[in-house]
């Protein structure tokens, strides 16, 4: 990964060990994922728990309130490129081009 980022001109940035405050919004995100999906649930199968996960991503973007967005899931505020903002779903995409509110967990 190091390799490959030099290679990019591309820094990466790193929390410090025992600070998980230096990145408040992942550390939110992981713990609302563990709660709603992961806490107490066994998968038979690596696709079970992918398949389940793109459930939830589902209805994480585009259903789920958010308290960070007035209470109105993110798809709420996505405006398609071109589009006339009336399809606003996020769909799975490229998991290079995610972020927080955008989880691709099928391949």
């Amino acid at each position: 990964m190091e390799k490959w980022s030099k290679e990019r001109g591309i820094t990466l940035e790193f929390t410090s060990p025992g600070k998980p405050t230096e990145n408040g919004q992942i550390e939110s995100f992981n713990e609302t994922m563990r709660n709603e999906i992961l806490r107490g649930i066994e998968f038979e199968s690596v696709r079970e728990a992918r398949e389940e996960l793109e459930k939830w991503r589902e209805k994480y973007n585009n259903e789920r309130p958010h308290s960070a967005l007035n209470y109105e899931p993110p798809s709420s505020r996505r405006r398609p490129h071109g589009g006339d903002g009336k399809d606003n779903r996020l769909e799975s995409i490229n998991p290079i081009n995610n972020n927080i509110n955008q989880v691709n967990l099928l391949p």
